[in-house]
């Protein structure tokens, strides 16, 4: 499932989706101009990511997990201009987070690899037990 598939659960649950990039504006354009139709922001500085936990490295097994390594490989195919992928941030490890209307955070997932995500439907579970 996809958010744009959710997007009625979510608004019944009264969330609001923000999207974080970790680096560059033109990686946020291009999920624009795919369609995403949710805020995104761009923390470069890397600070919401070390507020969750999820700013130190992968270990070097970890980034050479077939696994994550299949999700890299596939992001790259579609990037726009993939050669500007910075690696401090491309190998830190992929975080999820929900926060209540005061900014707390109250759930987060942070991946053990590339490309580990919780699925929606996961995310959506938590949601709803808040």
């Amino acid at each position: 499932m996809q958010l744009q598939e959710a997007k009625h659960q979510l608004d019944a649950l009264g969330v609001q989706i923000i999207g974080v990039a970790a680096r560059e504006d033109y990686q946020a354009q291009k999920l624009l101009d795919d369609g995403i139709t949710f805020p995104l922001l761009i923390d470069a500085a890397g600070e919401l990511r070390a507020a969750i936990g999820s700013a130190s490295p992968l270990s070097v097994a970890r980034l050479l997990d077939p696994r994550g390594a299949l999700a890299y490989a596939k992001s790259i195919s579609t990037a726009k201009r993939f050669f500007e992928i910075t690696p401090s941030q491309a190998t830190r490890r992929p975080g999820t987070a929900i926060f209540d209307a005061d900014l707390e955070l109250v759930w987060h997932h942070i991946g053990d690899r590339l490309g580990d995500y919780k699925p929606l439907e996961a995310v959506l579970d938590q949601l709803t037990r808040l």
